[in-house]
């Protein structure tokens, strides 16, 4: 339902509804940038995820996403390989945020991190 939302509004050139625990079903260096939000806390960091979404950005392309703070230790040893690859440099980091603040359930409780990393190269995969 959110992807025709966003297809009607004619934002984007393409919509599409995509399994990120697989391989993306694109081309090495295919974007300028890949966002990815409220995703990334029900995939385990070792799917591979971050090294697709390196895989698909172009060098010198950014890939933006958030984490959970409840989440977020589990993926920083991805981040810190992708790093220490070559791979991937942190461009930003956010403070902690509301991740859903008009939630009752979450409102401050819960918080989220948005990090945004540059390509520097694509990835073998």
């Amino acid at each position: 339902e959110l992807l025709k939302i966003a297809a009607l509004r004619g934002c984007y050139d393409a919509v599409q509804e995509v399994d990120l625990s697989v391989k993306l079903p694109f081309d090495n260096c295919t974007f300028d940038a890949v966002s990815c939000v409220g995703t990334l806390t029900y995939l385990p960091p070792t799917c591979g995820v971050l090294s697709e979404f390196i895989r698909v950005t172009k060098p010198g392309g950014y890939i933006s996403y958030n984490l959970r703070t409840d989440h977020e230790t589990a993926w920083l040893p991805t981040q810190e390989a992708l790093i220490n690859e070559g791979k991937w440099e942190l461009a930003e980091k956010s403070l902690p945020l509301p991740y859903l603040p008009k939630n009752p359930d979450y409102g401050d409780k819960v918080l989220t991190v948005i990090y945004s990393f540059q390509a520097t190269m694509p990835t073998d995969e």
